[in-house]
């Protein structure tokens, strides 16, 4: 048994659920997990009772769906003064847990703590592929590819071993320490027994991503079921159009009897949507790379339609609602999640490449060695 800190971003629900979904595979093998995390995650974990590390979140300042990324830096910066604070509290609440492993998942300060304890550290996120597979993208990707990959290698630590979820499998540049592996799903989302509906799930995360949304989804042959936006003042214009309230519970049942699913390229969404045999039509957020390569791969592969760089238009809804029954037969059988695969990688580095945790029957060499049984 070993004790593993999983320290995630706060701002999104992405990460939270991928965390939980690896804890719970941990805990079922006899692992103690403990999260380091702060915002929506915590909030959305504290609902589920577990007990956190604080840690402060990056957040993306956003504006009609674009990144704007100086104001984001500017709402982050810290300096180096802040950063020292913030990886000495780290230390303090390390050194009083005593784990094992330190899993981060795209958050930047727990690997410093963890690099100050000798401890190991896996990275786990998908923002990663970006810097770590080998891909073609259109010149006009070009200028926004090599930003990303210079913040893409600032954020993470340097880790024993990096693990790539994804819906999409480019060559590994390093295979020696990056592994690709299916999408890691939370376990509410495998147990679901997907339909295929008589409605369209329409989720944005930015309630103003989309120029006109209601009047193109009005369009639709089919009800269009929306989340994630106020309820139109003049309803009454937008009968195809059906407004609910944000609940996780409703949202998965929903997207497993769906028809197809437009949202934004995310890839928490789009990965659940894609093992449940969902067509997607995905408008990437602007500013944010990991997405324009989510949907470059998506439309690449045949599995569902983008919109890049631009507002959707009619046609390309048109156009997706002709071509969902293809790509919908493209997605079967469903595709399979990286769960298991993710944990025998971790459980890998606790047993073999870590000081902090000692296989039975050697001595240990660091203060917070035990055995593995």
């Amino acid at each position: 048994m070993a004790r593993v800190v999983y320290a995630l971003s706060g701002q999104g629900r992405g990460s939270t659920y991928r965390g939980s979904a690896v804890a719970a595979g941990l805990r079922a093998r006899g692992h103690e997990v403990r999260f380091c995390c702060s915002d929506t995650a915590r909030s959305i974990l504290l609902t589920a009772g577990e007990n956190m590390i604080p840690v402060p979140t990056v957040h993306h300042t956003m504006h009609d769906n674009t990144v704007l990324a100086a104001r984001t830096l500017l709402a982050n910066w810290s300096g180096s003064r802040g950063v020292a604070r913030i990886v000495d509290q780290l230390l303090t609440a390390f050194r009083e847990w005593k784990p094992h492993l330190v899993i981060s998942d795209f958050e930047p300060f727990s690997w410093r703590a963890a690099d100050r304890l000798d401890l190991p550290c896996i990275s786990l996120n998908h923002q990663q592929i970006a810097t770590e597979t080998t891909y073609s993208l259109p010149l006009v990707h070009g200028f926004h590819a090599s930003v990303a990959k210079i913040t893409f290698n600032a954020a993470p630590p340097n880790p024993k071993l990096i693990l790539l979820p994804s819906f999409f499998f480019p060559s590994v540049l390093r295979p020696w320490i990056a592994r690709l592996l299916p999408p890691i799903l939370r376990t509410s989302i495998l147990e679901l027994s997907p339909t295929f509906g008589n409605f369209i799930l329409v989720y944005f995360k930015e309630p103003g991503a989309t120029e006109g949304l209601l009047d193109i989804l009005q369009r639709a042959p089919y009800p269009c079921v929306l989340y994630n936006r106020p309820k139109p003042k003049d309803a009454a214009r937008y009968p195809n159009i059906i407004v609910k309230s944000p609940s996780s519970e409703t949202f998965q049942q929903d997207l497993a009897r769906c028809r197809a699913v437009v949202c934004n390229a995310g890839f928490r969404l789009v990965s659940e949507a894609l093992y449940l045999g969902k067509p997607v039509l995905c408008v990437p957020s602007n500013g944010m790379f990991e997405q324009t390569l989510n949907a470059l791969f998506l439309e690449k592969e045949g599995i569902g339609k983008t919109v890049i760089g631009r507002h959707l238009l009619p046609d390309n809804l048109d156009t997706f609602i002709e071509e969902s029954n293809t790509i919908a037969e493209r997605l079967r059988p469903r595709r399979a999640s990286g769960n298991n695969e993710a944990i025998d990688c971790i459980e890998e580095i606790l047993l073999r490449g870590s000081p902090a945790v000692q296989v039975p029957g050697t001595a240990p060499s660091h203060p917070y060695a035990m055995s593995v049984s």
